[in-house]
């Protein structure tokens, strides 16, 4: 919700039928980094967030919860495992519901085996690396991932999001593997990685977006501000912007 009166109008009732401070001692309301609104309590948070989506249910809002997650690799797979199968796994072991819980496609390896990626809340990742992942009668393997950097997904640079880009090129439908526009990543069959963010701005660009040797995530972006693209063939070409350092710079409400 951008529009700060049609904000007023959607959050009325919520706040009128919710008794705020019966829930949590304190809260403290402010603007989330995506647009959003933010409120940040320490206490019943859940039970918040169970009744906003119950008064809000018929609106076209979403009522989420941030937390902390953390992705891996799930390894190893047989021929027969599915995405269902690594969620239940995950959400049994490290005791996190299933709506917390993302798996990507599961690809498979020269070995036989497959692979996917997937993301949980960070206290039950812990739980499933110490205790191990059995997926349907195979003992997955994982390996963690890095935390990504802060990226916009509409110019694809680090350093803000959508609701604050400023840039002049919307970027969106490029696959993240090759930068063409007719596929995404995960339908991609590009032999050869090529960096769509990298292409545009002059960089070498022999990688898959935000992947090792993409010297423009390494930089920590350009805060939303990308430098004017003239076209040229089927790719934009930009004028590569000055070194910047990265930036220094939970319940969220969003429609």
């Amino acid at each position: 919700m951008d529009d700060k009166d049609n904000e007023d109008v959607e959050l009325e009732e919520p706040i009128d039928e919710i008794e705020i401070h019966d829930i949590h001692e304190e809260d403290d309301k402010t603007r989330a980094v995506t647009g959003g609104l933010l409120w940040e309590s320490a206490k019943k948070a859940d039970l918040l967030v169970k009744r906003l989506r119950t008064v809000l249910g018929w609106k076209k809002v979403r009522v989420s919860r941030p937390s902390k997650h953390t992705e891996f690799h799930v390894g190893s797979l047989d021929d027969v495992a599915t995405r269902e199968d690594i969620a239940s796994a995950i959400s049994s072991v490290g005791g996190c519901p299933i709506g917390d819980i993302k798996v990507g496609p599961i690809r498979g390896l020269g070995s036989g085996a497959g692979s996917a990626w997937a993301s949980c809340t960070a206290g039950a990742a812990s739980r499933v690396f110490k205790k191990g992942l059995t997926v349907g009668w195979s003992r997955a393997r994982m390996e963690p991932l890095q935390a990504r950097p802060l990226r916009c997904y509409r110019c694809l640079d680090v350093g803000h999001v959508w609701a604050r880009c400023t840039a002049p090129v919307d970027c969106s439908d490029r696959c993240y593997c090759c930068g063409d526009r007719s596929h995404r990543a995960g339908l991609c069959t590009a032999r050869v990685f090529r960096c769509p963010l990298c292409v545009d701005l002059g960089l070498p660009a022999g990688h898959r977006l935000g992947g090792a040797g993409c010297v423009r995530s390494a930089q920590g972006g350009s805060g939303g501000r990308r430098p004017p693209a003239r076209p040229e063939g089927s790719l934009w070409t930009l004028v590569p912007p000055p070194l910047v350092h990265p930036s220094t710079s939970g319940m969220e409400v969003g429609g």
